[in-house]
């Protein structure tokens, strides 16, 4: 299995993330907006176009998804 983001655990204005779990884009489509930007990078790591990945999210790719404990903004 492949997966988008290496396991290293996340942490945000330094507290440190919950992690939620291996995701897939059907589980993560409602945080789009939020996860913007993180779409963004993993999508050019992999050499390909955010809808690309957002597609390989559907198929062949999983997701890590962490929560600021702090702020709860999703990761």
């Amino acid at each position: 299995m492949l997966s988008w983001q290496e396991i290293a655990w996340l942490n945000i204005i330094m507290i440190f993330c919950a992690y939620l779990g291996i995701v897939n884009w059907k589980e993560v489509s409602h945080l789009e907006q939020e996860l913007q930007s993180d779409l963004t990078l993993e999508a050019s790591n992999c050499n390909l176009e955010p809808g690309d990945f957002k597609n390989a999210l559907t198929s062949n790719i999983f997701g890590h998804l962490f929560k600021c404990l702090h702020c709860g903004k999703h990761s």
